[in-house]
Formats: C-alpha cells, structure tokens, sequence
C-alpha cells in the first residue's frame, strides 16, 4: 500500500524523485497514514462522549476517560507528525 501511495503522489508532483531517492518522504507517508485517521477518530470520540457516556450509563466518568484518552492520542499524534517533518 505504501508503493501506490508513494507511486501517487510522485504522479500529483506533491513531492519531488529526488526526496524519495534519499528516502526523506518514506519516513513523512507511514506517519501521516497513521496519524491523521487516529486524529480524526480521537475528534469524532470526543464530540460523541456525552451520546456514548449516556448509552453505556457511566455517570460521566466514561466521558472523562473518553476524554483524556483522546487528548493524549491527539497530543501523541501532533508530536509524531512533528518530529516525521523536521527530522
């Protein structure tokens, strides 16, 4: 899957032959292809905790768990989107 990604963008001209010779954007496409759909996922938990809290009965505190586990994933993800740029 990471070829026809790869094989993709190169097509679009969003990144040059010569990055992927030096194997800069290899790194940048995993990270990105992770990443954005765990953030996008943690964004949709958290407009949700109220709905899912009442389904599941847990007086708020699934909510809170709910939450902080989505602002850590959120955290986590900037950070390894981050680190795959300026590396």
């Amino acid at each position: 899957m990471t070829a026809t990604v790869l094989l993709n963008t190169l097509r679009l001209g969003m990144i040059d032959e010569s990055e992927v010779v030096e194997g800069k954007s290899m790194e940048k496409i995993p990270v990105l292809l992770i990443s954005v759909p765990l953030m996008i996922a943690a964004i949709m938990c958290t407009l949700f905790a109220e709905r899912i809290d009442t389904a599941v009965k847990g007086d708020k505190q699934v909510k809170k768990v709910i939450v902080i586990f989505s602002v850590g994933v959120l955290l986590i993800c900037t950070f390894a989107i981050a680190v795959s740029i300026l590396a």
